[in-house]
């Protein structure tokens, strides 16, 4: 939901608009309790006026419609192309500071749009009140139950060793950080845990050198959809991504909305927390697609790998081992089948193309 209006939010920062949501309701909430219960109005000073709305179908309508409204789901993560608001100058003055200038953009729209209400906000600091958030601290977020079993989901399940060997890695540099500074203390390798599978608490007894904290609890809430899917369930998981976005690393999969929401919040703590994450599976970005544009420098010819050329457009999965596997940018989406290997050094990272005036909304980049 939350990326969902992320993007209408796009739209209307590049079309000079002004953003009126109509939430009545969500999977925590029913069909009674509004947005308005948790979230502050954009703005306190605008309403909707009479007049003739028209329902937006491309892009292109937003130009021409004065009044224009949506009402299906579109693209719901940062994709391969950009909205006009973050033009080239803006794109360039980021990238000066930040690893992931989509991120830094994304994180400062989805702290505004979520902006609490007074009342959801006194909920979540009472339940945050209960952590004992000594640093340093490493975020885990496992996410299994209705991840694992929904139609159109593109996670799999890793072991609870899959995520600790990234967590060791992170302790092991900043430890090793700590005593080139001359610091010879002890470092508490604590870990910050939530999950929505209860087996994983006792996977933990496993590592005796870290210390593991978390509401178990409410674990075991979240792993039944009839208690996680409440008012009360919605608080808890807001709070838990609110947690993992203070943590100083994050481990888990953005495939996960929860996973990418506390790096998108965490941008918003630090001049550039580009690399504050690691993902088991999806980069940040469109689940089931590269997430990266770049332009050719050097023609490449070899049998079995992507044929290149100086100056076109490529799109392609980072494999960390000297190359990407994917394909020609306007071939991603609708022939992955045929995704190649191509060498890393022959190309370089560029900011993604503006969206397609005449593109339809649902139409996922």
């Amino acid at each position: 939901m939350v990326h969902n209006i992320l993007q209408q939010f796009y739209m209307a920062l590049s079309n000079n608009k002004t953003l009126f949501t109509y939430s009545t309701g969500s999977i925590y909430l029913g069909t009674r309790t509004t947005l308005k219960k948790l979230l502050q109005p954009y703005s306190k000073n605008c309403s909707p006026r009479t007049g003739d709305w028209k329902e937006v179908k491309t892009f292109s309508d937003l130009k021409v419609n004065e009044l224009s409204y949506i009402f299906s789901e579109h693209c719901t993560m940062p994709a391969l192309r950009r909205y006009s608001v973050f033009t080239d100058e803006l794109w360039n003055s980021v990238e000066l500071f930040h690893g992931n200038p989509k991120a830094w953009l994304a994180g400062k729209l989805v702290r505004y749009i979520t902006r609490p209400t007074q009342e959801f906000f006194d909920a979540m600091n009472k339940s945050a009140a209960k952590i004992d958030f000594t640093r340093p601290i490493v975020g885990l977020h496992i996410r299994r139950s209705d991840k694992l079993s929904l139609v159109g989901e593109y996670a799999r399940s890793h072991l609870f060793s899959d995520y600790m060997k990234h967590v060791e890695e992170w302790y092991g540099k900043h430890e090793m950080r700590k005593a080139m500074e001359g610091s010879r203390n002890k470092v508490e390798r604590r870990v910050y845990l939530a999950t929505d599978d209860p087996g994983i608490w006792n996977e933990t007894l496993n590592y005796q050198g870290y210390v593991f904290i978390g509401q178990s609890q409410f674990t075991k809430r979240a792993s039944d959809k009839a208690t996680r899917d409440t008012p009360y369930g919605l608080v808890q998981i807001a709070n838990e991504i609110n947690i993992l976005s203070m943590c100083d690393f994050i481990v888990c999969t953005l495939s996960s909305e929860v996973g990418t929401l506390a790096y998108e919040y965490m941008q918003t703590l630090h001049l550039n927390a580009a690399d504050r994450v690691i993902s088991l599976d999806a980069e940040y970005g469109v689940s089931g697609a590269p997430v990266d544009v770049q332009r050719v420098l050097y023609s490449h010819n070899v049998e079995g790998e992507l044929s290149l050329r100086p100056g076109m457009l490529v799109a392609g999965y980072q494999q960390w081992n000297g190359y990407f596997n994917g394909n020609v940018h306007d071939k991603v989406r609708r022939d992955a089948g045929n995704w190649k290997l191509y060498p890393s050094y022959k190309v370089q990272a560029i900011p993604p193309p503006f969206a397609l005036k005449n593109g339809k909304l649902n139409l996922v980049f």
